[in-house]
């Protein structure tokens, strides 16, 4: 079972800059109707796609909430109406963001421990062949030296693989509220 964690996580990485320029031009969706207060909402249909984050504006009587959709991956040279999200993120009265994660070094090390990987022990010594393998094959498919992630443990190899290749293609995740 722990095998399939890593793969997944290089899956993620491979899958990751495809799916984030996937564009949807139009979308309706209708809620179930099973009576509960939480499904009690009409139909939301897109009505425009604009280049930039996600933004949807919901009204409910003169109640009015808008939510912006977080990019995973920003391109650096995404041209998109920021004027137009930093105009509503201005007249906002609250901005809820997700949740940060806490930890420190203890907790980390905790985690790492009961993930299996154990502190000193490195990225081949933990992955199956084939999943070296690929993990292998995507460094070198970018240009980037495999051997570099050999001592990390394989989250963080898969998470230092993933920024590597995104850095080397001029994409980014780093800071996105910079991109408002």
């Amino acid at each position: 079972m722990r095998p399939i964690v890593p793969a997944l996580l290089v899956l993620l990485l491979i899958a990751g800059p495809a799916a984030a320029r996937i564009q949807y031009d139009t979308l309706s969706v209708q809620a179930p109707a099973t009576g509960t207060a939480e499904d009690e909402w009409g139909q939301v249909t897109v009505t425009h796609h604009y280049p930039g984050p996600a933004l949807w504006r919901v009204k409910r009587g003169d109640s009015q909430v808008y939510i912006v959709g977080g990019l995973p991956v920003m391109e650096k040279r995404l041209e998109w109406d920021r004027a137009r999200v930093g105009k509503i993120l201005d007249q906002a009265n609250v901005l809820l963001t997700s949740p940060k994660a806490k930890g420190g070094v203890m907790g980390f090390a905790a985690w790492q421990m009961t993930k299996g990987n154990g502190l000193f022990r490195s990225l081949y010594d933990v992955l199956p062949s084939d999943v070296g393998g690929h993990f292998w094959r995507t460094a070198k498919k970018n240009g980037l030296d495999p051997q570099d992630y050999a001592k990390d443990s394989p989250v963080v190899a898969v998470m230092k693989l993933r920024d590597d290749i995104y850095e080397k293609h001029g994409l980014s995740t780093n800071d996105p509220e910079k991109m408002l």
